[in-house]
């Protein structure tokens, strides 16, 4: 990907976390980047196409944070901890998977739920072992569940609403775990 691509892409995750879900300004993007709105618009051709990418790559970070913890972890604290840090320093992605993540009810496009879906799939079978299903067709649903709630505890993190310590996180580690309660086996 071009260097302006990434750089519009990184942008409009800030600028559109920080605004209300839809009410991104392709203006503001431009403006903070010293570029040209035309820019943003040759580079992306429309918002929907530009968002879309955009939850591609926060998706994507988060994605690789999973994958690249869940073999290493222990048990679902270390795992949930570990994964929590490198979502906390990725601050903007947080506001924008809130506003815009295809967990979240808001903004869905049927033309990127394939990928979507597919991508959680797979990264699904990274942490299927902390979560043993009674019923593994549930699988998709319980990590929308799971990821909606992480966001909104990084997101607590992030605002400074609670504060970032073991117990609390351990706390909010277990309340997801203890919410797939009947989807898992006991």
């Amino acid at each position: 990907m071009e260097e302006i691509d990434l750089k519009i892409l990184e942008m409009t995750i800030e600028v559109a976390g920080e605004s209300e879900p839809n009410r991104f300004s392709t203006r503001e993007i431009a403006a903070r980047l010293g570029i040209s709105e035309f820019m943003v618009f040759n580079h992306f051709h429309d918002k929907d196409n530009l968002i879309n990418l955009c939850d591609e790559k926060a998706a994507s970070d988060y994605y690789d944070s999973v994958l690249k913890w869940a073999p290493l972890c222990s048990d679902f604290h270390d795992f949930f901890s570990h994964v929590m840090d490198e979502h906390i320093a990725l601050r903007t992605h947080d506001a924008f998977a809130i506003n815009y993540c295809r967990v979240f009810p808001r903004y869905e496009k049927a033309s990127d739920f394939a990928i979507f879906k597919a991508n959680v799939e797979l990264t699904i079978r990274s942490v299927i072992r902390y979560f043993p299903l009674a019923h593994p067709e549930d699988a998709f649903a319980l990590w929308c569940f799971f990821t909606r709630e992480f966001a909104c505890d990084a997101q607590l993190f992030i605002d400074r609403r609670l504060p970032d310590t073991p117990k609390i996180r351990y706390l909010m580690a277990d309340l997801i775990y203890e919410g797939f309660g009947e989807q898992l086996k006991k």
